[in-house]
């Protein structure tokens, strides 16, 4: 089972603590902040750091897996939820456009990223 993370302050040092209606409760040792287990959706915004790692600092999944505590499947359906969900992107054509772009690629997908710059 994976470690508990705060989600204040991205410790692993959380403990249980008792239960609150039907929920259990945990409190993090490192900034003492009580809370509930998470629900799917705020299980994903949490794990979302994760995924800025993989992508902006191009970690690879066995480094993800020893500091998160996860294993590389649980990254993997979280990265690809993640995915799922981007915004679908809508060009405004115009006469005169300086687009600058920047792209990673990954075995089964490539995340583009683009900036409309305008006069």
């Amino acid at each position: 089972m994976a470690k508990k993370r705060c989600w204040s302050c991205s410790s692993l040092e959380v403990i249980r603590w008792g239960k609150q209606g039907g929920k259990q409760r945990f409190k993090c040792k490192n900034c003492g902040i009580l809370f509930t287990q998470n629900r799917t959706e705020q299980r994903i915004k949490n794990r979302f750091i994760w995924f800025k790692k993989w992508v902006l600092e191009r970690q690879t999944y066995k480094t993800l897996c020893r500091d998160s505590g996860y294993s590389k499947d649980t990254l993997q359906k979280t990265f690809y939820t993640i995915l799922e969900q981007s915004p679908t992107l809508k060009i405004i054509k115009r006469e005169k456009v300086n687009l600058r772009m920047d792209a990673t690629y990954f075995a089964q997908f490539c995340l583009i990223a683009y900036q409309d710059d305008f006069d």
